[in-house]
Order: C-alpha cells, then sequence, then structure tokens
C-alpha cells in the first residue's frame, strides 16, 4: 500500500520491496485498482484474467505470491497489465505481428492456473511485449462526445440587421 516505506536521502539505496529467487524474475509493476482486473500473458500466447481481491497483501521483503503456472506449453510470463471494460491489449510477436485482443474475450480465471489461449503463436513466434490501448469505437465515441459538448458550449453570434438600402 506503499506506507511501509520512509523518505530516504539522495545517497540511500532505498528500501527492499521483494526478494527474489534465483531462478525467478519481476515482469510487472503496475497500480491496481480494486474494479478492475488483472490481464496476465505469457509468452506463447496463454494469459487469464483475474481479480485483484485474490491477492493478498504482503510486507516488504517477502518473496510474493504465484499468479501463474508456468510450463513449456505456456511458456515464461511476458507481463500484466489492469484492464477494464473499453480496453484491448495490444501484442507484438517476435516476428513483427501485431495483434489486437478484446480484454473480455480472455476468460476470468483463479490465481495459480495457467490461463487459455488468448493469442496463436506459430512455430518459432512467441510475444515481446503487450500493451493496453482504448477499443477504436470508444476512442470514436469519445471523440464524438468531446465534439457535442464543443457545440453545445459555443455561443451563436448575433445577427447583423441586413438593412443596406441606399438613399
Amino acid at each position: 500500500n506503499g506506507t511501509e516505506g520512509h523518505p530516504t536521502g539522495k545517497a540511500a539505496k532505498g528500501v527492499r520491496g521483494i526478494s527474489l529467487k534465483s531462478d525467478d524474475k519481476l515482469v510487472a509493476a503496475i497500480a491496481v485498482k480494486e474494479e478492475e482486473p488483472l490481464l496476465i500473458l505469457a509468452i506463447n500466447g496463454y494469459g487469464k484474467r483475474m481479480q485483484a481481491e485474490e491477492l493478498t497483501p504482503h510486507g516488504r521483503g517477502t518473496q510474493g505470491q504465484t499468479v501463474y503456472k508456468v510450463s513449456d506449453k505456456t511458456g515464461g510470463v511476458l507481463g500484466s497489465t489492469s484492464v477494464s471494460e473499453g480496453y484491448e491489449i495490444v501484442c507484438i510477436s517476435s516476428q513483427g505481428k501485431t495483434i489486437k485482443v478484446d480484454t473480455s474475450d480472455i476468460s476470468e480465471q483463479k490465481r495459480v492456473s495457467s490461463g487459455v489461449r488468448v493469442v496463436d503463436s506459430y512455430d518459432d513466434d512467441y510475444l515481446v511485449s503487450i500493451a493496453r490501448a482504448a477499443k477504436e469505437e470508444a476512442v470514436v465515441e469519445a471523440e464524438e462526445e468531446k465534439a457535442s459538448e464543443k457545440e453545445e458550449k459555443q455561443v451563436p453570434e448575433p445577427e447583423q440587421s441586413s438593412d443596406n438600402t441606399e438613399e
């Protein structure tokens, strides 16, 4: 929750946040909103959504929690992000392919499951990056809403009389 650390001087190294075993890796650090599920994706295209409430708070310097069951089939965890309605994830493969996936199509699962096939991977291709992006229709709707608000705020110009008669 961010309250266990304390202010330090500029020469200080800080405090230990997590203790990793020699073969463990930290792949993501995200701010979690209670109403937004987490999305976890592995390099071979498997992934899952899970509720943040499934995670229990730990103190500093602990070894964390297992959130994904890694296997040869799934590959290692690529990354994680928080997702909600109106978002997609954009995946980039090692061969340069870009794939968009609607996050609502990814099933919600328990903490230690290995997930479901999210993106098809072929031969030597694997995922190298993911990012959260607003759905295109959500972007269009937001732009239309801003445009209509702008039109409502515009004050009509006063009418000028067209009394151009010559005497």
